[in-house]
């Protein structure tokens, strides 16, 4: 997977079946189906580091393709709305990204990288 600025670690997510529906559903308005992923700032706990969750919102998935021929890697593109500032305020400063992500739906972890 290409990708441009910070990667941040999915430390959780949807399965398989749910990000292919949410692909399916991305731009019909009357049947959307959300989809959430944890996203870490900072170091995942496995890393020895703590993290704090990501404020983001409003997924949309508008591809889905296999990594390397395999049935659990994915890589994921789509839309979304933001907070990528650890250190907001209470109220989250929501911006409009695009964003590209590999994803393993069988451990739900990953990486995600953010675009304006």
């Amino acid at each position: 997977m290409e990708t441009e600025g910070n990667l941040y670690n999915i430390v959780d997510g949807p399965d398989r079946d749910a990000l292919f529906d949410a692909c399916k559903y991305a731009y019909d308005y009357c049947s959307f189906i959300s989809v959430e992923f944890k996203v870490a700032i900072g170091l995942p706990p496995r890393l020895g580091g703590s993290y704090e969750a990501m404020k983001i919102k409003d997924i949309r998935i508008s591809r889905v393709g296999h990594e390397n021929g395999s049935d659990v890697g994915l890589n994921l593109e789509g839309t979304c709305k933001a907070d990528l500032n650890p250190h907001s305020p209470v109220a989250p400063e929501w911006r409009n990204y695009k964003f590209k992500a590999y994803y393993n739906a069988k451990r739900k972890t990953g990486f995600i990288s953010f675009f304006e």
